[in-house]
């Protein structure tokens, strides 16, 4: 490694000089790692009989949510709950006004 500079005695112009030629040549360290890391999983995927692109665009498709499943239904109103995040006002309605239970929600 080259011995680095005393940047202590630099003024500002040449340290704002540094500091532009520090970051492109940063950039181009990344996008040189970047090309490398790529020819790397090409070559990978050649060795295991698999097709890069058919890969690549796998994993730029957008993943769907899953619906969760029904846990809880209003039986008057037909209202649905999975169980999962705050309690619905419906819900907490039935077992607090209602008498209710969670058992006597649950679907």
């Amino acid at each position: 490694m080259a011995a680095m500079p005393n940047i202590k005695n630099l003024d500002l112009k040449q340290l704002q000089d540094l500091h532009e030629l520090v970051g492109e040549r940063i950039e181009e360290m990344k996008i040189e790692a970047e090309a490398e890391f790529i020819a790397e999983m090409q070559q990978l995927a050649d060795e295991r009989g698999l097709d890069y692109s058919t890969i690549v665009k796998s994993m730029k498709q957008k993943k769907s949510k899953s619906v969760a499943a029904v846990k809880y239904k209003d039986p008057d109103t037909g209202k649905t709950w999975s169980g999962r995040g705050r309690r619905p006002a419906w819900f907490v309605e039935a077992i607090e006004q209602g008498g209710k239970t969670e058992k006597d929600l649950a679907v």
